[in-house]
């Protein structure tokens, strides 16, 4: 099963933080991927494609933002956490 990945900018966006580098400087590298995409031009320019990279934060890496935010939805959500038990997860449902 593949590991679940989220933009990094939505991610800055939804807690609030107004500056996604900074943000990603927060974690470690293997909590963070960068990603090519490549989509066509409709602007009539010679270059007919565009390629765009975006970065992504892991779910360790989203786990990271949110411990070191100080954020009130990071504050919220530091909250609900509980240690993890064997066999249990680190959040509770909500």
């Amino acid at each position: 099963m593949e590991e679940p990945l989220f933009l990094a900018k939505d991610v800055a966006e939804w807690i609030g933080h107004t500056n996604t580098s900074v943000m990603l400087n927060l974690v470690d590298e293997d909590e963070k991927e960068t990603h090519e995409f490549t989509t066509l031009n409709n602007n009539y320019s010679r270059e007919r494609h565009l390629v765009t990279k975006k970065t992504f934060l892991t779910e360790d890496g989203i786990y990271e933002v949110l411990m070191q935010s100080r954020k009130p939805i990071a504050k919220q959500w530091k909250k609900e956490v509980e240690l993890p038990e064997e066999g249990s997860s680190f959040v509770r449902s909500l």
